[in-house]
Formats: C-alpha cells, sequence, structure tokens
C-alpha cells in the first residue's frame, strides 16, 4: 500500500486521524502521517473494531440502510480497505434538494441503525455505565466504591459521605431515566451518505463505536446533521421494536450531577494513579468538584419533591373536580 498516494484523496481535513482514497469502487484508508507506534497500533484497533461491527450490521440483513463490507484490515502494512457506499454525503445543502419521499427514507433508515447499533451490545443504565470499563480495559480498578475507599487519606469523612450519598442517590433514579446504548459515536454530515437513484441510505465509519446516553446520543450526536429534526428521528425511532425497553428521556438535573460525579471520578483517579499529584491546588480543585457534587445533589432533591407536590395537588384537583361533577349530578 505504499503507492495509496497515486490515488485520490478524498479527505483533505486538517487535523484528521486518517486518510482516506479512492479507486475502482473501493476505499483504502491509512493513518495520516505524523503518528508514532503507539498511535497506529490503537488505529489499526479501531479498524478492526469497526470492521466487526459492520460485519454484525451487514449480518442481521435489515434493508432500510446499507453499511459497507470492509474487505481487510492490516495490522502488518497499516491499511484497511472497505467498499464505497453510493451518493453523496448527507450536507444540509444535499438534503435541501431532496423530496419529501427521499426524507421519509433516509429518516427510516437512520432510525434502524440507530435500533439495530443498540444490539451489538447489551442495553444497560447510567449507574452501571458511570463505572463502566473503557473499550480498552484500561483502570478497570478505579471504579466509584474504589475510589472512594482509597481517596480517605486525602478526604475527610464528611466529603467521603456527601459523595457516596450522591452517588447512591444518583444510582437510584438513573434506573428509571435515559437507557445507556451502544451507538455510532461520530455522526456528521459526512458519515451519512444518500443515493437517490437507488433510494440508499448508508452510514460510514463505525470505528469511534462505544457505549452512550440515548438522549445524548440523539440531541447531541446525531444533531451534528444541521439538517436533521431529531424530534422526528426519535419519532421513527419509537416506532420500531426494541429487543430491550429503552429510555430516551433524561432528567437535566440528573445529567448535572452525574457530570458532577464524573468530574469527581477523573480528578480522584489522576491522584490515586500519581500521589505526587496531590498538591494544594489539585487538592483545592477536586473539593470544589465535591462542592459542585453537593450542589448537584441537593437541586435534584428539590426538584424531585417539586414533582411529587406538584403531582399530589394534581391529584387532589382530580378528585376535587370529581366530587364537584358528582354533587351536580345528584
Amino acid at each position: 500500500m505504499s503507492n495509496l498516494d497515486k490515488l485520490q484523496q478524498i479527505n483533505t481535513n486538517v487535523p484528521r486521524e486518517t486518510s482516506v482514497f479512492e479507486a475502482d469502487g473501493l476505499i483504502f484508508k491509512r493513518p495520516a502521517s505524523g503518528g508514532g507506534a503507539i498511535q497506529q497500533t490503537q488505529w489499526i484497533e479501531k479498524q478492526k473494531h469497526a470492521q466487526r461491527i459492520q460485519d454484525y450490521l451487514r449480518a442481521r440483513g435489515n434493508i432500510t440502510y446499507f453499511v459497507p463490507h470492509m474487505l481487510e484490515v492490516s495490522g502488518s502494512k497499516m491499511f484497511a480497505i472497505e467498499e464505497r457506499v453510493p451518493g453523496r454525503p448527507l450536507t444540509s445543502s444535499f438534503v435541501e434538494t431532496l423530496t419529501p419521499a427521499d426524507l421519509d427514507i433516509i429518516y427510516r433508515g437512520l432510525a434502524n441503525f440507530i435500533n439495530d447499533m443498540a444490539t451489538y451490545k447489551p442495553i444497560i443504565t447510567q449507574s452501571e455505565h458511570f463505572d463502566f470499563p473503557p473499550e480498552d480495559g484500561s483502570d478497570k480498578k478505579f471504579n466509584f466504591a474504589y475510589i472512594l475507599n482509597h481517596m480517605k487519606k486525602h478526604l475527610t469523612n464528611a466529603e467521603i459521605d456527601t459523595l457516596k450519598k450522591a452517588k447512591a442517590y444518583f444510582d437510584d433514579l438513573s434506573l428509571n431515566d435515559a437507557s445507556v446504548v451502544f451507538s455510532h459515536g461520530d455522526m456528521n454530515e459526512h458519515n451519512a451518505f444518500y443515493d437517490q437513484t437507488t433510494q440508499t441510505i448508508s452510514v460510514i465509519d463505525v470505528a469511534d463505536a462505544r457505549y452512550e446516553n440515548v438522549n445524548e446520543m440523539f440531541f447531541r450526536n446525531f444533531a451534528r446533521l444541521g439538517w436533521l429534526d431529531v424530534e422526528r428521528l426519535v419519532s421513527e425511532f419509537n416506532k420500531l421494536p426494541h429487543e430491550r425497553p429503552i429510555n430516551i428521556e433524561s432528567d437535566r438535573y440528573l445529567m448535572a450531577l452525574r457530570n458532577a460525579l464524573q468530574s469527581v471520578k477523573w480528578s480522584a483517579t489522576e491522584i490515586l494513579k500519581n500521589p505526587k499529584t496531590a498538591d494544594k491546588l489539585r487538592m483545592k480543585m477536586l473539593r470544589d468538584e465535591i462542592a459542585a457534587v453537593a450542589r448537584a445533589h441537593s437541586a435534584l432533591k428539590i426538584s424531585r419533591a417539586s414533582q411529587t407536590v406538584d403531582a399530589l395537588n394534581q391529584s387532589t384537583d382530580i378528585q376535587s373536580a370529581a366530587k364537584q361533577a358528582s354533587q351536580n349530578v345528584k
């Protein structure tokens, strides 16, 4: 593959992780120049990851969308080869030229792609995902319970107690919040194609596929398709049968608590990995993050209490209206 430079390169954006070339209906990929041995190894592993996912999706035989066949991934020669998908990238300017029938096909295809991706790995809760080991298997031991136990020499009992209570509250409420599903991970206008002649929607580049909060998957990841009506895509997705129930709605206060807890987890992990970093500045930053957890925990509890009061008031209003209606009948 040393003669790839003689082919037409079809991605010239900078910075980039992959150089992509086209010839004879095939796509040839190699790691972008400048990376060392570690980066090249990581690149190959991502291509193998993509190959496994694409093979899985193709085997499902869902005709509402197309994913290319990755023909070869070579670790020794540092390249990957896959089919070229038909059509054009789904840029905003291209979408403006499409018919309502075309858009029906696109939304239905994307919804089915999302649904099939979610079956590649088990659907999990946010609590499970919070301490889920990364795909590369590193830092497996640094779950939150481990962190709290080993940070006792750096934090006060009150601070540890604050984190324990907040995490327990998060774990409990997250069971009924947005699910966490396996998804594309890098949706953008150049990773989805549409061919008007064959009426085919294609999705490419699943090398960054990973677990995501399903609400964030729709409203952040897929929303990067600037022309996309996210609510319409969610509606199409909800029409499909799911192998397991998938919750899409997410409480913003719970999300804030999760993000605050995650910040503490990241900071504490770095301290436990390298205790020399536990200087005054780092510990002040960590304590500020713990204070943010306490505020987020309090805001979530207030929000839930308010919802309970509203529900009780609504129930009382309904009962009063029913009683008044009964008296009027008499």
